[in-house]
C-alpha cells in the first residue's frame, strides 16, 4: 500500500528539486555568464555579511516565489511558512553541500 504524502512533504520535495536544479546548472557550467557576473555583484554584500540570517531570509523567499508565483514577502512573509520551510527542504541541501548556515537556537 502506497503511504500518502502531506502537503508539506509534497511541498519538501519539490524545494529540494528547484535547489537541485539550480545547484545542478551552476555545477555543469549552464549559467549564462553575464547574468552570473551580475546576480554575483549585486549579492555580494549580502553574502559578505556577518549578520547570520539575511542569506537564509533572501533564499527562503526566493524559493517561495518560485512555489507559488504569487507569494509577495513584502505583504506577508509569513504566508509562505518560512521556518518549516527552511528547517527541512533548504537547510538539508545546504547542510549536503557543506555551505555554512543558520542552525537552530543560533
Amino acid at each position: 500500500m502506497l503511504a500518502r504524502q502531506t502537503k508539506a512533504a509534497i511541498r519538501n520535495t519539490r524545494v529540494s528539486q528547484i535547489l537541485l536544479e539550480h545547484f545542478d546548472a551552476i555545477d555543469r557550467g549552464q549559467v549564462n555568464h553575464n547574468t552570473a557576473i551580475l546576480f554575483e555583484q549585486q549579492i555580494e554584500v549580502l553574502f559578505n555579511t556577518q549578520a547570520w540570517g539575511f542569506r537564509e531570509i533572501v533564499l527562503v523567499k526566493c524559493i517561495a516565489r518560485q512555489l507559488d508565483s504569487t507569494f509577495k514577502a513584502s505583504e506577508n512573509f509569513y504566508a509562505c511558512n518560512p521556518r518549516p520551510l527552511y528547517e527541512k527542504p533548504i537547510r538539508a541541501e545546504l547542510d549536503r553541500r557543506g555551505i555554512p548556515s543558520v542552525s537552530p537556537g543560533r
